[in-house]
């Protein structure tokens, strides 16, 4: 859903409102960052991405837009050069699951 949205929907709509591929991937990729702050804030994922165990609003939202912006970047090329979110959403998945996978499998097996 998100691949849809912040790449099928938003950086497309950007592209075309700029006239420009690579505006469109900048302004969605700080969007995308943006997006996820809300995570860092409330689960306090901070502490796991190696903030202090608290962190403020304000590291937490400057924290997201700057790491998942290059992550948003990433996508946002791949997108641009594929037009297939399919392929998007598969590395997305990969990068969220592999940093986790050891863990999901000490859990679960």
């Amino acid at each position: 859903m998100e691949e849809f949205f912040f790449r099928g929907l938003v950086q497309s709509r950007l592209a075309a409102a700029f006239r420009s591929e690579t505006s469109g991937i900048v302004l969605m990729s700080l969007i995308f960052g943006l997006a996820h702050a809300p995570g860092f804030i409330f689960r306090q994922a901070g502490e796991l991405e190696g903030l202090a165990p608290h962190p403020s609003p304000l590291d937490a939202v400057a924290y997201s837009v700057v790491i998942l912006a290059i992550s948003g970047i990433t996508f946002g090329v791949i997108w641009a050069r594929t037009k297939n979110l399919f392929t998007v959403m598969l590395i997305h998945a990969a990068g969220d699951l592999l940093p986790n996978f050891a863990s999901f499998l000490q859990t679960w097996f």
